[in-house]
């Protein structure tokens, strides 16, 4: 299994009352069956993912956060996010299955729940 992060300088800040609002995360295929400029290998696509909510602190499982199952099209996961009760710093992490069987980790690491 290969570990990526989702290089960004953007960040999800959930405030009370944010309930299922959705966001949207793009998995990058590689442009050919040489390059290494992309997450999963030329000519695949992402089968099912299954993303799970952690504390940044104690990486323990966080319950809530996320909202029913992620949907994946064209290799673009939507994620819909809640408001939990704790204030703090999350990330969420992706687990890929590949049209091939592979599978591939990833995270975003920039969640911050404010207003308790």
């Amino acid at each position: 299994m290969t570990l990526h992060n989702f290089e960004s300088s953007k960040s999800i800040t959930l405030q009370p009352g944010d309930t299922e609002k959705p966001y949207e995360f793009k998995i990058t295929v590689c442009s050919s069956s040489t390059a290494n400029d992309g997450w999963i290998p030329y000519n695949t696509t992402v089968s099912s993912v299954v993303v799970t909510a952690y504390d940044e602190n104690t990486d323990t499982t966080v319950s809530g956060m996320i909202s029913g199952t992620p949907s994946e099209s064209e290799n673009v996961i939507t994620v819909l996010l809640n408001h939990i009760d704790t204030n703090g710093e999350y990330y969420l992490y992706f687990l890929l299955t590949l049209n091939t069987e592979a599978t591939v980790g990833t995270y975003f690491k920039n969640i911050k729940v404010r207003g308790n």
